[in-house]
């Protein structure tokens, strides 16, 4: 506390030491105890993220916390983010307009001796999402909350998704919340929020709530290659979302729930029926891709059969390719306007113009090629894990990773990081835009079930190698390969014992005017020598590869070439004439 102004600073590493405490000054406090309240400071106020608990025990020391520092790579020396509070003594009152609202536990501040709580609102830190309505309605910026609730309960009013229901012992109705997030742009700017009403379907018993539950989702290989044929024939690339997509499905099954939070009609009863298939429930995306997918038929699509999110036009006069994921719509070809145009009328549209960003990946379009680049999902992986500011390595593993396969010993406890998640995150820039990570994630996805010491530090390791790539992008559109320009090009390659249980690694990349698919996984069974290696290797190519060729033609109504190549003689020789051998005879299908 400054005894000079009176503000309290509160921080997250404090180091408490008894007689440097500027109080002791004034005189002995052994026989009064001056009790405060803390209320925050609206002149001066940064952000902290965990609760600040004044005279904690267990502060540790200098050399403690180096030591830790040592341990844990993620922790960097960084300046303590600081709110200030203004210092209220017990016998004065304090302001109401200061007291903007309460939060939920953990942000509670403990006053000392009485172990009163008083509540600061700490929820300015608006870069957090509300967990619960009754936070939403007390934040600062609970006016933009509230407008996102309104929108969302007339929605659910607009498309009838429940009505009044007579209460009866035998219904078991389901429990609701409310699910809040801030929307950003492809630059990350803040562009709307979001409220949605969702159903606790973790609550759904099998056989009784829900029967079939499974809906596809779009592959990107898919994606890559609708955007590849449409810049080489110079299409238009837009891009549309579905408003409220879910609340157009319908269940098959009669379900019931509470009032929702913040839903005041109808006041004689606190039960309703479902009419619509709301978020949360598990039969949802079903219903909607039924809905969705009839539609899409009746208008004149046809689903692919290879991946049945990506649809065609059934006049093959007319090239028009469509790609679905869930609510958002991405398409091109020579009749978009009429499309458009017809969607419109069976749901409620927005047009998104060009695609320029779609799941995560930001797309650019120029005259020679298309060009697909994460940084900002980089950027938020990097600034959760804390290796921002790092020198990147040259390679996505250290030099030893093969020492890595058979460590011993127990689990680090405390886990310095969620170990699952960091994979997870890289994993998905994996099968979106960087190549490079694919046998990085994959050899360090066999860690995820008991990782130790070491496996922790080679993902932290595979971090800072991203850090030094959040700017590469994919390319697509443009055939760099002299060959004609209808042909798929395959390149596979295997090492030999490389995984765990001696297991081998295998990779492969597919090329169409770009890299259209690349997988790296470990081989399901143990080879034998490296021949075999590369031979498992380029069977398991070779089913992608038809897999994409198969694609290629439902597509375009076009036959394309494949040509799959592989760096091993022998593994070539038993594929090209794959008569019986002594030393290959345990090779069978």
């Amino acid at each position: 506390m400054d005894s000079g102004t009176g503000n309290v600073k509160i921080t997250h590493h404090v180091k408490f030491l008894p007689t440097k405490f500027p109080l002791l000054k004034i005189g002995d406090t052994s026989a009064h105890h001056h009790s405060f309240t803390l209320v925050p400071n609206e002149t001066e106020t940064l952000p902290i993220k965990d609760n600040a608990i004044l005279n904690d025990p267990n502060i540790q020391s200098e050399e403690e916390i180096s030591q830790k520092n040592l341990k844990n790579p993620l922790i960097q020396t960084q300046q303590p983010s600081v709110k200030r509070y203004l210092w209220v003594p017990e016998n004065e009152s304090i302001p109401q307009n200061e007291i903007l609202g309460d939060v939920s536990y953990p942000r509670n501040i403990l006053t000392h001796q009485r172990q009163q709580k008083h509540y600061a609102n700490l929820a300015d830190n608006l870069s957090l999402n509300p967990k619960t309505y009754q936070e939403a309605i007390n934040r600062s910026d609970s006016q933009e909350w509230q407008n996102a609730i309104k929108v969302e309960l007339t929605n659910m009013t607009t498309h009838n998704v429940w009505s009044p229901a007579r209460t009866d012992q035998n219904i078991k109705p389901l429990s609701t919340t409310w699910v809040f997030k801030q929307k950003t742009d492809e630059d990350g700017n803040l562009s709307k929020y979001k409220a949605r009403q969702c159903i606790r379907g973790f609550n759904q018993k099998e056989g009784i709530d829900y029967l079939e539950v499974f809906s596809p989702t779009g592959r990107l290989s898919s994606l890559r290659l609708l955007l590849t044929l449409f810049h080489i024939h110079k299409y238009p690339i837009e891009q549309m979302d579905v408003g409220c997509a879910f609340l157009n499905g319908k269940p098959e099954e009669t379900l019931h729930i509470f009032r929702p939070p913040g839903y005041f009609e109808y006041p004689e009863t606190d039960i309703f029926v479902l009419n619509k298939s709301l978020y949360g429930l598990k039969q949802s995306p079903c219903c909607w891709h039924k809905v969705l997918k009839n539609t899409l038929i009746s208008i004149g699509l046809t689903p692919c059969f290879t991946d049945p999110c990506l649809f065609y036009s059934q006049d093959r006069s007319n090239a028009f390719l469509l790609f679905i994921h869930v609510d958002d719509l991405i398409f091109g070809g020579t009749w978009n306007e009429k499309f458009k145009n017809q969607i419109k009328t069976f749901f409620e549209m927005e047009d998104l113009g060009n695609v320029k960003y779609a799941l995560g990946i930001r797309i650019k379009q120029n005259k020679e090629y298309i060009s697909l680049i994460q940084d900002k999902f980089v950027h938020q992986i990097l600034t959760e894990f804390n290796v921002n500011q790092v020198q990147p390595p040259s390679a996505p593993l250290p030099s030893n990773y093969k020492d890595l396969k058979n460590l011993e010993g127990k689990p680090v406890e405390p886990p310095p990081f969620n170990f699952r998640r960091a994979v997870g995150l890289i994993q998905y820039l994996v099968q979106c835009t960087q190549t490079d990570l694919s046998f990085a994630t994959s050899f360090l996805s066999q860690f995820l079930e008991n990782p130790k010491y070491e496996h922790y530090k080679a993902v932290v390791h595979t971090l800072k190698y991203l850090s030094g790539t959040r700017q590469f992008t994919l390319n697509l559109g443009r055939n760099l390969m002299i060959h004609p320009d209808s042909q798929i090009y395959g390149f596979t390659n295997s090492d030999w014992g490389g995984g765990t249980e001696k297991k081998s690694f295998s990779g492969s990349l597919f090329y169409f005017h770009g890299a259209l698919g690349w997988r790296a996984h470990k081989q399901k069974v143990v080879a034998l020598s490296s021949a075999k290696a590369e031979y498992n290797a380029l069977t398991k190519s070779a089913q992608d590869l038809s897999c994409i060729k198969q694609l290629i033609y439902e597509s375009t109504n076009k036959e394309v070439s494949c040509i799959l190549h592989s760096d091993n003689k022998s593994a070539i020789a038993i594929a090209s004439n794959p008569i019986y051998h002594h030393r290959t005879r345990n090779i069978d299908f």
